[in-house]
């Protein structure tokens, strides 16, 4: 497999991979299991292809289940791959599996998303932080979309410590590749190239996003629905960074002087189990930022040392808490978070509806989507974040019969549920634009 990205030219070894191991076991559609002629395979090859998304769907899934013993998909017993299903560079999760596409007209050759460890990686996250907690998934907040894509980055980033290769490299130099942008920082080196190629604004110079460029938090409701690289919007790869960013540096700090590769692994694997924490307590509000980042600091509380520290210090200065609400151990919104109704056989989902105006979405009868009921900030935020779906082009017409009919890739859909209309979410949109 490639070292991080097909751009880095370096080819390493890695153990075979046994995709129905659980928790979290995967399979690969129209593929057989991995057998030792695939692993010498050359790349641009289908069988190269399959060993490498192999690997990276085994790595990533570990990572999360060595702190998620109970871990499961949602609602599916198996996460479904499919490896180079379409002509663009299209990749997203829906609930029960994953699509890793290509670009087949490319100059100079085809671009193949799945010889990227990165890209699988990040969709494997989607997969994880859904069955962790499914709410995040339904709630029409800018956060909580956003939290998605800064769950895949962080996954992407955490599994490429597992390498060993890759820790070596790091260990000999990390403040370069833990302080500034790097190969472990920046996501999507070589496909970015298509995204350039479509819109060059909306992409870095030499990756598609960079969790090493800063940007400390905003208040969503006042941000546009679009913008280029260097700027926030509401989209959520766009708007993840936020959090993503305040993960390196904290990945950082954590490490410390333990720059060898025992230190390296110890650390990423005790922010994992931190996160792992930290997902299933905080409340699903519009200000889920926040509240990850306030359980995180309670998290690491049971690590003694300077974790709490570090973590305060971080997330002060990149603006997603206060002092004051470190200090009470509350954020201190009045916002009343999803209320989770349980499921028999399922996970839980929310209860908690709100019902917007339908010339939100161009109709004429309300629709109802998930968010916190009974608040007026959290109506205002669930506005906005449906509104700027809608200005982007991420809700299907509601004409339109089939979800993916479009190559343009919706995540959203309007569903007639009894005699009502709900928003629900289908797919993410990993692949057709960088921000």
């Amino acid at each position: 497999m490639w070292l991080d990205d097909p751009d880095s030219g370096k080819l390493v070894g890695r153990p075979i991979p046994d995709l129905a191991k659980t928790p979290f076991p995967t399979e690969i559609a129209r593929y057989g299991a991995i057998t030792p002629v695939m692993m010498g395979a050359k790349p641009g090859t289908p069988a190269f292809r399959h060993w490498v998304a192999a690997e990276a769907l085994r790595r990533s899934a570990d990572f999360w289940g060595d702190r998620i013993s109970d871990g499961q998909w949602c609602k599916y017993p198996k996460l479904s791959v499919e490896i180079a299903n379409g002509q663009a560079i299209d990749c997203y999760y829906t609930r029960g599996s994953v699509n890793i596409g290509l670009d087949a007209n490319f100059p100079g050759g085809s671009i193949y998303a799945g010889e990227s460890a990165e890209v699988v990686a990040h969709e494997v996250g989607h997969g994880v932080l859904d069955g962790l907690n499914p709410d995040v998934w339904d709630a029409g907040y800018v956060e909580t979309a956003a939290f998605h894509e800064a769950w895949g980055d962080i996954t992407a980033i955490l599994s490429a410590l597992q390498v060993p290769e890759v820790r070596a490299i790091v260990a000999a130099s990390p403040s370069l590749y833990l302080k500034t942008s790097s190969s472990l920082s920046r996501f999507g080196e070589q496909v970015s190239k298509v995204l350039r190629a479509a819109n060059p604004t909306h992409v870095e110079f030499n990756c598609v996003r960079d969790a090493a460029r800063r940007f400390d938090y905003r208040d969503p409701t006042q941000l546009p629905a679009a913008a280029s690289v260097d700027k926030l919007s509401t989209e959520c790869h766009s708007f993840a960074r936020v959090f993503t960013g305040a993960f390196l540096e904290i990945l950082a700090d954590m490490v410390g002087t333990q720059t060898d590769e025992r230190g390296l692994i110890q650390t990423s694997a005790n922010l994992g189990s931190m996160l792992v924490d930290a997902v299933r307590k905080a409340p699903v509000t519009t200000h889920y930022f926040a509240e990850v980042a306030l359980a995180l600091v309670s998290a690491s509380s049971r690590y003694g040392g300077s974790y709490p520290d570090i973590l305060s210090r971080v997330f002060v200065s990149r603006k997603i808490l206060t002092n004051d609400q470190i200090n009470r151990g509350e954020t201190g919104f009045k916002s009343q978070a999803l209320v989770p109704m349980p499921v028999v056989g399922f996970p839980p989902i929310s209860a908690g509806r709100v019902s917007l105006p339908g010339k939100v979405f161009r109709l004429k009868r309300r629709v109802w989507i998930r968010a916190q009921p009974s608040c007026e900030e959290s109506t205002r935020a669930a506005v906005i974040f449906a509104r700027h779906l809608v200005a982007r082009g991420d809700v299907r017409p509601f004409a339109i019969e089939a979800a993916f009919s479009s190559p343009r890739g919706f995540t959203h859909e309007i569903k007639i549920v009894g005699e009502e209309l709900e928003l629900v979410r289908v797919r993410t949109d990993c692949g057709l634009r960088g921000s």
